[in-house]
């Protein structure tokens, strides 16, 4: 009896052991809503990503720009100090947002996309969340688009990759 009773506790283990395998990797593509009341846009997939524990901790540092940025205000729009609207949680301007979101590289938009389109997205918290993650994922000194916030206002500087 004692033998079934390890047996059944090794069986469970191996499967949570192939359960948990089976999760490590991610597909970085989502599905974010839109207010408008159209059809969810669906986020342009990037490469299948293992799970790493930056990818945590960026989005965990991005969650705090949002509150640093515009205290995750959506709806924001101020005229910044340049003479440019800024928008939404992460405080896009539209030429910034429109180059990113449509980067052919990690774009959450295909470059074909009309800018119409993808302006009509900008409030979106999720999409601007997701394209500052790409940013810095791609290029750290990304995070220089948020100096005010990371370096005048004191939220200090996005983590670094150990990889």
């Amino acid at each position: 009896m004692n033998n079934n009773k390890k047996s059944g506790f090794t069986t469970l283990m191996g499967i949570i052991l192939v359960a948990g395998l089976l999760f490590t990797t991610l597909s970085a593509s989502t599905v974010v809503g839109i207010k408008s009341g159209k059809q969810p846009t669906e986020v342009k997939p990037i490469k299948d990503i293992p799970v790493d524990p930056y990818n945590k901790e960026l989005k965990n540092w991005i969650e705090g720009l949002v509150i640093y940025e515009s205290n995750n205000r959506h709806e924001m729009k101020i005229l910044d100090v340049n003479g440019e609207y800024s928008y939404s949680c992460l405080q896009f301007q539209i030429p910034t947002f429109l180059h990113f979101a449509k980067h052919p590289d990690f774009g959450v938009f295909a470059t074909s996309t009309p800018d119409s389109e993808v302006l009509s997205e900008i409030y979106n918290c999720n999409i601007q969340k997701e394209i500052a993650f790409r940013m810095i994922k791609d290029n750290y000194n990304s995070w220089k688009n948020w100096f005010t916030s990371v370096i005048t206002r004191d939220y200090g500087l996005p983590p670094i990759s150990r990889s």
